[in-house]
């Protein structure tokens, strides 16, 4: 079975010329997001990622492993530029993504649950439903079911925040 085939990723057809100088810029704009990032240029790091994800999403599609990696990094800098509500968006969409591609049990999609708990336990569950709020939340796009399997995940990080807030209780 294909990687593809077990990660529920349909397979790319073979990519035409144009298609691959796509592709490359793609993910020569991501490469450039990492390398702005490791700099401490976070302006410029979330400019070539919000770049990158245009290119992706028109390339490979809004569902994809690839634009799920890229908004997680994108959450990771606009935590670290203190941009919170952004942050949670940008995970949210990766960790759904993920979730609809992985699998709960991948370690990317942990990876991405990870990350989205952090910034949930920075600004505490009140600051966090304030946001929700705000932004009308649960990122669910058109055709989507209606339990997504971000409202899952969301209910294991409330359930990991609570948890803690009890052994921190102790």
């Amino acid at each position: 079975m294909s990687r593809c085939a077990k990660q529920n990723v349909a397979p790319m057809p073979m990519p035409t010329g144009i298609q691959r100088i796509k592709q490359a810029s793609a993910l020569s704009l991501y490469s450039k997001g990492v390398k702005f990032a490791k700099q401490r240029r976070w302006d410029d790091a979330i400019n070539m990622y919000h770049s990158a994800l245009a290119l992706q999403r028109k390339i490979f599609g809004l569902d994809h492993p690839i634009t799920a990696r890229t908004l997680n990094e994108l959450g990771v800098v606009l935590v670290l530029k203190g941009d919170d509500a952004a942050a949670v968006k940008a995970f949210e969409e990766a960790l759904y993504i993920r979730e609809l591609n992985l699998g709960s049990g991948h370690k990317d999609t942990a990876e991405t649950l990870t990350n989205l708990f952090m910034v949930i336990r920075r600004i505490g569950e009140h600051k966090f439903t304030e946001i929700k709020s705000a932004s009308g939340s649960v990122t669910i796009r058109s055709k989507r079911t209606a339990k997504s399997s971000f409202q899952m995940s969301f209910a294991n990080v409330v359930n990991l925040v609570s948890m803690q807030k009890m052994d921190t209780s102790k």
